[in-house]
This record gives structure tokens, C-alpha cells and sequence, in this order.
């Protein structure tokens, strides 16, 4: 059942916690190899200016889902440009956040398999983080946000062990700055778009908000922190294996928590697979839900579990379609630029609309 507005909230810490499982996950291990393939050693500037437009676009999601604070996406959006053309939006979205949610998983399966040897077809392996995501995006808003709540709390200690071998890194691997054309740097901002994917959620859960009045520092503190754990990431990945080695493999960030010496850990890199197959589970949760969410609500049925159940079809056959890591790259190319597109101009076409209509109170 989709439970009352009174009895769901979503605590400050709760939204920056929320924000930043849906945002971190597969992309730890490949965006430094993505990034150095396209402007080298000026990777980490990419994700700070990367991280300023965000911070922009979510600004943008955050006006207007202030103009509707009371109304998620899909109750919203009937209101701006009608009910005809609402369903088709949020059916879009819906298809987005399913696939997507799919594409996640079968992306992180790709890595399990090679570093685990793992030899089981997808559709059996798959099955397991599938049926998890489909219960817990079943259990409600709540329950998920006490979840994500549990997972960054584990997540920012781990995050101090795992960036440790910066200190030994050879720190002329990041210099000279500006060593290629500046112009690449801004070419190659779209690459840092796939690990910001999620953020638009900001659309759907903000009603849910107990402290609407501190969205904007919440939400741009999550943003922040999220900018920040990337740039470290490159630049660990970066100190530690040298641009030639990062641009060899294709989870470099996996060879670097090879090269950890721990007391007592064995391999560093072996636990960091399990445990962050948590992380990426509950951000490909985050997505269903919004998705299996926002169906709920624009149809004005009671239960969204029936949903969750309907939908669960889609987000399966993203994970067991692709034959291969290529064709699984390819489509998720595809999905990015156009969901990337998608995701930046609706809010603003929204805003456009809803002004000239004069729906929506302002606050």
C-alpha cells in the first residue's frame, strides 16, 4: 500500500544518504578508465566541473518540485501539460528507471564474474539481486530510506580504507595540469553524467521530505560528497597504476584494492566486491521504486506492491538481454545520452510550461 505523506518522512540525513546510493555505484570501478580514455590525467578536473553542473541541475529539480510541494512527479506533471501527455512522460520515466535499474546490475554481474570466476548463466545470477530489489522497493518508502541510511554510514569508513594507497602514489601521475587541450576537459563532462543518473529522483521523493525548507543544503551537500568520493577515486586509481595501467583495465580501481596490503585481510579487493554489491543493489532499488513509485501515483491506485510485481518483467530482461560486455556498453551508451537528455530538459520544459499556465505555488 502506498502508505500517507503523515506517516512516511524522509529525514535530512536520511536524503543525503538516499542521494548519494542512488548516484554512487558500478561507476566507481570503470569511470576512471572512461575518463582517462577521454582527457588523461585532467579527469579530475571533468568530475569537479561535472559535480558544478550538477549542483546546477539540481537546483533546477528542486524549483520545481517546490512549485508542487505537496505532489510527486506523477501527480504533478497532469497538472503542467495534461493528462495525455503526463502519462506518456511518466511511462518514459518509468521505462528509464526499470532498465536502468537492470543495466546496473548486469554491469556490476560483468566484474563479479571475471574476479570471482563466476561461470553461471545471467538469468540465474541475476535472479538474486533481482528478487531483493523487488521486495525491498515492496517494503515502502521508509524502509528503504532506513536502508540507505544503514548503508552510507557503513559506506564512509570503508571509504577511508579503500582510497588508503593514495598515500603511496606517485602524485607526478596527476601532473602536469592541463597537459592535453582544455576543450577535452568539457568534451568529456557527459562521461561523468552516467555516475550522477538517479538524481532526478529529487522529483519524486521531495513531498516526502520532513525538512523542505533545508532541501537545497541536503541535497547539494549529497551532490558534494558525491563529487568528492568520485575525484578521489580517479585520483587514487590515477597515483596508484599510472595513466598506461588505468587505461589497460577495465575496472582499474579493482587492480588498485589488489595492490592493499591489510593486517589480517587478505584480499581487500575480494571484500570489497561483497560489500559493495550491497551499495549497487539498493541504488538500483532507489530507481525501481521511483519507477514502480510514480506509476502508483499517477493512476491513483492504493497499492503500489502490485506494481512492483507488474513491473519487475522489464528490469529483468535488461539484465539478461546483453550477449556480452560489448553489447552491454553499447546499450548502456544509448540509454545514457538519451535518458541524460531526457532527464535535463524535463524539469526545465516543466518550469516553462507551469509558469505560462500559472500552475504550481511558488515557495
Amino acid at each position: 500500500m502506498m502508505r500517507s505523506k503523515k506517516n512516511t518522512y524522509i529525514t535530512d540525513f536520511q536524503w543525503i544518504s538516499f542521494l548519494f546510493c542512488v548516484m554512487v555505484g558500478v561507476g566507481v570501478t570503470t569511470l576512471p578508465r572512461e575518463l582517462v580514455d577521454e582527457v588523461g590525467r585532467d579527469g579530475w578536473i571533468t568530475i569537479i566541473l561535472g559535480t558544478l553542473l550538477v549542483l546546477f541541475y539540481g537546483k533546477i529539480c528542486l524549483h520545481y518540485a517546490q512549485m508542487f510541494p505537496e505532489k510527486t512527479l506523477a501527480q504533478s506533471v497532469p497538472l503542467v501539460i495534461g493528462k495525455v501527455l503526463g502519462a506518456v512522460i511518466i511511462i518514459i520515466y518509468t521505462l528509464y528507471t526499470l532498465i536502468l535499474s537492470g543495466l546496473i546490475i548486469r554491469s556490476y554481474l560483468e566484474l563479479i564474474y571475471i574476479y570471482l570466476d563466476i561461470q553461471y548463466p545471467y538469468y540465474l545470477s541475476g535472479f538474486l539481486p533481482f528478487f531483493i530489489i523487488v521486495y525491498v522497493a515492496r517494503c515502502g518508502l521508509s524502509t528503504l530510506a532506513r536502508f540507505t541510511e544503514l548503508i552510507f554510514m557503513l559506506t564512509i569508513p570503508f571509504t577511508f580504507l579503500i582510497i588508503s594507497p593514495i598515500c603511496r602514489g606517485n602524485i607526478m601521475e596527476i601532473l602536469p595540469v592541463f597537459e592535453g587541450e582544455v576543450k577535452n576537459i568539457f568534451i568529456s563532462i557527459p562521461v561523468v553524467s552516467f555516475v550522477f543518473l538517479g538524481l532526478e529522483s529529487i522529483l519524486v521523493f521531495y513531498p516526502y521530505l520532513k525538512r523542505k525548507k533545508r532541501a537545497v543544503k541536503t541535497t547539494f551537500l549529497a551532490i558534494n560528497i558525491v563529487g568528492l568520493f568520485y575525484t578521489l577515486i580517479f585520483i587514487t586509481s590515477l597515483l596508484v597504476l599510472g595513466i598506461e595501467q588505468v587505461k589497460i583495465f577495465n575496472w582499474p580501481f579493482i587492480q588498485v584494492l589488489k595492490t592493499m596490503r591489510v593486517a589480517v585481510i587478505e584480499r581487500i579487493d575480494t571484500i570489497f566486491l561483497h560489500f559493495w554489491t550491497v551499495q549497487v543493489v539498493i541504488g538500483s532499488t532507489i530507481l525501481y521504486f521511483a519507477g514502480t513509485f510514480s506509476l502508483a501515483s499517477f493512476f491513483n491506485k492504493r497499492y503500489h506492491d502490485i506494481w512492483g510485481l507488474v513491473c519487475w518483467p522489464v528490469t529483468y530482461l535488461a539484465i539478461v538481454y546483453p550477449k556480452n560486455i560489448l553489447e552491454l556498453e553499447e546499450i548502456t551508451g544509448l540509454m545514457v545520452k538519451g535518458s541524460t537528455i531526457f532527464l535535463i530538459a524535463l524539469p526545465i520544459i516543466l518550469i516553462i510550461i507551469a509558469k505560462i499556465r500559472g500552475v504550481g505555488n511558488e515557495t
